[in-house]
């Protein structure tokens, strides 16, 4: 490995290793006691999080209409576009009374693929929807959010547990 690294960087001189001395597990200490945790350090999703809530209380919350707007711009849909490319992938579920989960892969850019989850009637788990659809983006988890509006009523086996 030392040779093709050498090779690529343009330097000369002995491609083995030598004998190296593993170092004493306390001279690698970064703190005396060895524990960057117990001197006060903060970890990465600590800062993450802390500058996720400075950015939410500067920008407010947004209003229904200006999160649909930025989803059908971010998602690049909207009406009077032509059909993305799409390719049906196998059932999520459900079946029978129920209904049932059909899942496809959109296009919505070059290489950029969504996966939508319809509702509805097991016939056409494999055909995309026809007429209007409407577009659930969901906060934390998608699945459920949209298990908690009356028209899908739950997944199968909800209501047992």
């Amino acid at each position: 490995m030392y040779a093709f690294f050498m090779k690529q960087a343009g330097m000369g001189g002995h491609a083995a290793e030598g004998r190296i001395e593993p170092a004493e597990a306390r001279r690698l200490w970064a703190t005396p006691r060895g524990s960057t945790a117990r001197a006060g350090s903060r970890r990465v999703f600590e800062f993450t999080a802390e500058r996720a809530a400075e950015l939410a209380r500067a920008r407010g919350k947004p209003t229904a209409e200006r999160v649909a707007a930025d989803a059908r711009r971010l998602l690049n849909v909207g009406s009077g576009l032509p059909a993305l490319p799409y390719r049906a992938l196998r059932s999520a579920g459900g079946g029978g009374e129920e209904g049932i989960r059909g899942q496809f892969a959109v296009e919505t850019e070059p290489g950029i693929e969504a996966i939508v989850t319809t509702h509805g009637d097991p016939m056409d788990a494999m055909l995309p929807p026809r007429g209007a659809v409407t577009l659930y983006v969901g906060h934390v988890s998608a699945d459920d959010d949209v298990r908690r509006l009356p028209a899908i009523g739950g997944w199968p086996g909800d209501q047992a547990s």
